[in-house]
This record gives structure tokens, sequence and C-alpha cells, in this order.
């Protein structure tokens, strides 16, 4: 009966989410690689910004067919007498005569040339999508690389990393496009029932602003369950050369048990973030402020701040790339780090 009792009376604890690191010790171990190994700023500072800067200079190009009806407007005939070019300078003086003049200009342009620029115009924003996601991809995944080998002991190269690199960079881009996608399709159907109900609704409208606050938050939670399962995913990619579904399977798995950690570890590194990048700008923001309101004052003082702040200011925007190329590389390493340690030990589940 004794025994009976004390299993009655046993109490329960709630199952802890078991500790696999600690921040410090993720960021201590991260500070000494991205302090050893430069290697890490290039690929911190490609992921940064490099990667994303892909520039087009040739738009388009008209044949001479097409543009006959632009040239007679720019280019006078050749029995074009001075008089008549003046009296054409001086009633395109007024605004009308200027708006009838691109109103006529316009107009002589083939509708064909509009559809042609329309297509360039649509072609070029599909390749700079397409180049922005192959390279962001190839830096993740040079990044990581590096990382990955530094970890080991090995001093990284940007040669060895990038050619390890590039059978990741496919289903990356799958990684980061096909779950978006889904993700705002079905939002914008979703809102577009809601919002119909709302407006149509009737009696029953009630029923539809409830759906759609409902939908608001697991919209919500859905966004940060993908935010958190792509940290994971990209280096199950990128270290375990998996494809892109199979590890956004895993990394939701991983998310699903470590979910208030890495709510923790990212709210850390947003607050670290913060800090690095916010001290700066606040102080030259108060020099350079405080020169101002100082030069009606004490000259003697404004100038000094304006041209300590101005240097910094100088200083700050010139060297911001390799500073966020720092600061991405050592919270990429947080996050890898953080991965090889509880590699295979919750997506495998």
């Amino acid at each position: 009966m004794a025994d009976g009792n004390d299993q009655q009376n046993k109490i329960v604890m709630p199952s802890i989410e078991p500790t696999d690191w600690t921040i410090s010790e993720l960021y201590s171990r991260s500070f000494e690689l991205v302090k050893r190994y430069k290697v890490l700023w290039v690929f911190g500072m490609a992921v940064a910004g490099l990667a994303s800067g892909t520039g087009f200079n040739n738009f388009s190009n008209f044949s001479s067919s097409d543009t006959k009806s632009i040239q007679k407007y720019l280019n006078p005939s050749p029995d074009a007498t001075p008089d008549k070019i003046s009296q054409v300078l001086g009633d395109a003086t007024s605004q009308s005569a200027i708006a009838d003049l691109v109103g006529n200009l316009a107009s002589s342009i083939p509708v064909g040339i509009y559809v042609l620029l329309g297509i360039e115009i649509l072609i070029l924003v599909i390749a700079g999508i397409v180049v922005s996601l192959i390279s962001s991809s190839w830096a993740n995944a040079g990044l990581i690389q590096s990382i990955q080998t530094a970890l080991k002991g090995t001093a990284p190269t940007i040669q060895e990393s990038s050619e390890k690199a590039f059978p990741s960079i496919k289903p990356l881009i799958w990684l980061s496009l096909i779950p978006t996608l889904v993700l705002w399709i079905v939002t914008l159907l979703v809102a577009g029932v809601v919002a119909a109900g709302i407006v149509w609704g009737g009696s029953i409208k009630f029923v539809f602003i409830i759906l759609a606050v409902v939908a608001f938050f697991a919209w919500a939670y859905a966004i940060i369950k993908l935010v958190l399962a792509q940290i994971w995913a990209q280096r199950i990619v990128i270290i375990e050369n998996e494809k892109w579904l199979a590890s956004l399977k895993r990394g939701l798995k991983i998310a699903k048990k470590k979910g208030w950690a890495m709510v923790l570890l990212g709210l850390v590194n947003t607050i670290f973030s913060g800090i690095i990048t916010g001290v700066p700008i606040m102080v030259i923001g108060g020099l350079l402020v405080g020169g101002f309101l100082s030069l009606k004052t004490n000259m003697s003082l404004g100038i000094p701040l304006l041209t300590v702040g101005g240097i910094l200011l100088a200083i700050f925007i010139f060297g911001f790339l390799l500073f966020a190329g720092i600061l991405t590389a050592f919270k990429a390493s947080v996050w890898t780090i953080a991965y090889i340690k509880i590699r295979g030990k919750y997506d495998k589940e």
C-alpha cells in the first residue's frame, strides 16, 4: 500500500529542453575563429553585400527601323531653315507645347517598342533575382564551409571553400525560394478569402474577423518556424550534402526540439549586433549634433567636434562592409558551432 501511495504522490516534473550549448561557449569559440581566420571575413562580406551587387549596363537595343519616328523629332531635316527651327523652339517654350511634343513623341513610338521594353525589363528583373540567388547561395555555402574547415583546425582558403560550396548552390536556392513562395501564396489566398468574407459576409462577418485574427497568428507562427528551420536546413544542405526538402524537414524537427534555445540565441545575437553597430552610430551622431549646436555659442568647440565626427563618419562608411562582413561571419560561426554540437541528435528521431 505504501508503494501505491508513493506512486500516487509522485510529482511529475515537466520536461526541460536539454542544454547542448551555452551562449558564452558559442561566442568564445566564434570569436576565436573569426579572429584567427581572415578568410571568414571575405565570405562574410560577400554574404553581407557583395553577393547582391549585380549591375546590368546594356538595357535595350533598338533597330534603325524602330527609331525612325524618334529620329525625326531629334534630328531636323536637311532643308529645315533657321526660321522654321526658331519657330519650333519658340513654340516649345510654353508648357503646353512641351506637353504636346512629348505626347506626339510617345504616340509615334510603335506599340511593339513598348512591348519589347516591357519584356526586356521583365527579363532584367528575373535575371537579377537569379544572379542574386546564385551569388548569395555561393557566399553562404562558402562561409559555412570555411567555418567547418576552421573548426577542424585547418586554415580555410577561398578556392577550397568555393569548390566545396558549388554543389550546395542549387539546393540552397530551392530552400530559400520554394518554401517562401508556398507560404506567401497560401497567405494571399487566405487573406483574399477573409477580406471577401468581411466585405460581403453580411450577418456572418464576425466569423471572418475571428478567422482573420487566427490566420494572423498562424502566419506569424509559420514565419518563425520557417526562419528557425532554415537556419539548420542551410547547414544540413552544406555540411551533410543533403537535398533541400529533406534538409527542411530535418530543420523543422530540430527547430521543434530546440525552439526556445534558438529564440534565446537569436535575441542575444540581435542585441549584440545592435550594440556593436549602434554604439558607433550614436557616438558619431552625438559628435556631429553637438558640433552643429556648438557653432553658434562656442565655435572653438563646435569645429573640433564636427571635424572628429566627420572623420569617424568617413571611416565608418568606408569600413562598414568590412565591419558587416566580420559581424556576419561571427554570427554564422555561432549557429554553425551550435549545429555541430547537436549534429544528428534531434533530426533523425
